[in-house]
């Protein structure tokens, strides 16, 4: 049975890679990072597979990736449960 961390793996590297190659984004020194813990505003802590934020014009942008080995396609009730953890 696989545990997708191989994939996680993968995942991180590929997004790091690409936000490496912007010019712009590689002078933020933009770290992606696996297996992020993150407390909400209710004080739990999430986990979200892949992380990685930046700032640009003052704003700080958030995103995250969750990283899953199905075989069909994705449900509504699975991408209402990652909504759900944003």
């Amino acid at each position: 049975m696989s545990t997708g961390k191989d994939y996680e793996v993968f995942v991180q590297s590929l997004q790091q890679a690409l936000l490496d190659s912007e010019a712009h984004f590689s002078l933020k020194n933009i770290k992606v990072e696996r297996n992020k813990k993150i407390a909400d505003s209710f004080g739990c802590i999430r986990e979200f597979d892949i992380y990685w934020e930046y700032e640009l014009a003052g704003i700080i942008y958030k995103t995250v990736i969750e990283c899953k080995d199905y075989a069909s396609k994705v449900s509504v009730e699975k991408i209402d449960a990652l909504l759900g953890l944003c």
